[in-house]
């Protein structure tokens, strides 16, 4: 109704239904239960809602928390037509911790395409039989808090428009040393992340894969030779930037658009020809560097002959 000036009155047959707050009081007793407990609620037909915004009917909650993948207790609730508040208790008897092929599905090429489990500091056993994760398996996962992939994985693959853990905005820290190749967009929309580890024999960034990942203050990767369109575009705190690889030939569109405080880089490329510095065919892409307010220090190492 944007600009309807004249409007002051509208008429409609719709039915808005009142909503209600409901909150949890959760006593873990004498249990050995010490991480942060999540409490999920499900309607009717096991889609989540939000506790606070619940119409009148029947629920079922899950009480879930995160080490190793413990999960605890479920019940069901009515609300009414008021607020509510519900007491549940936990006892050593709630507390279960399923292997993992409990919450991991794997194909028979050796890929994770779904995950199930409750979230929070997530740790992929070392014995689990994959290489790769699937696109999509995290995305969107509000309540992964970190997660440590073991080194048997190789590859975060990712669709044209989803990458592994695409829009997973709780999640502040990834381990995965053993990943070599990322697919594009792959921590997309990550806003939270801040502390990465990947393998270092990485040569290539894809596009978008760190894309608004605004609280990532620090990279370093020793191998790469691309950078790929928009890898870092709106990492509005990364700061620092390690590449100390002998090859890298590409740094693509965008690739740094919008860093307003990256205020140091570093290259290092063993080239020196006549005096000058030379970087072999660099391809540095459009406004790269657009935006990066902060710049002041370019540290390029090179060999003295």
């Amino acid at each position: 109704y944007n600009d309807c000036g004249k409007l002051f009155c509208i008429k409609t047959n719709a039915v808005v239904s009142k909503k209600y707050d409901v909150r949890f009081n959760v006593n873990k007793g004498d249990t050995d239960v010490s991480s942060k407990v999540y409490v999920r609620v499900v309607d009717s037909s096991d889609k989540d809602v939000n506790s606070n915004k619940l119409v009148t009917g029947s629920y079922t909650y899950y009480v879930e928390w995160a080490d190793q993948g413990i999960v605890g207790k479920s019940g069901e609730f009515t609300v009414g037509n008021s607020d509510m508040v519900v007491d549940i208790t936990i006892d050593d008897n709630d507390c279960t911790s399923p292997s993992w092929n409990d919450w991991l599905k794997i194909d028979n090429n050796g890929s994770i395409t779904e995950y199930s489990g409750p979230g929070g500091t997530l740790t992929i056993p070392d014995d689990v039989q994959a290489t790769s994760i699937s696109y999509g398996v995290f995305s969107n996962n509000l309540k992964i808090i970190s997660v440590s992939i073991p080194n048997s994985i190789k590859s975060l693959q990712s669709s044209n428009t989803t990458g592994a853990f695409f829009g997973c905005s709780n999640l502040s820290s990834i381990s995965a040393s053993g990943v070599t190749e990322m697919g594009t967009g792959t921590f997309k929309d990550c806003s939270r992340l801040k502390e990465i580890s990947l393998n270092q024999s990485m040569t290539m960034i894809p596009k978008y894969a760190f894309e608004n990942c605004c609280s990532l203050e620090t990279m370093t990767l020793s191998s790469l030779n691309t950078v790929g369109e928009g890898a870092f575009k709106d990492c509005s705190n990364l700061k620092r930037l390690n590449i100390s690889s002998n090859g890298l030939r590409s740094i693509g569109n965008f690739a740094f658009e919008n860093c307003y405080l990256l205020s140091e880089i570093k290259l290092s490329k063993e080239s020196w020809s006549n005096g000058t510095f030379n970087y072999d065919g660099l391809s540095l892409g459009s406004s790269a560097f657009e935006n990066c307010r902060s710049l002041t220090s370019l540290d390029i190492k090179i060999a003295q002959s």
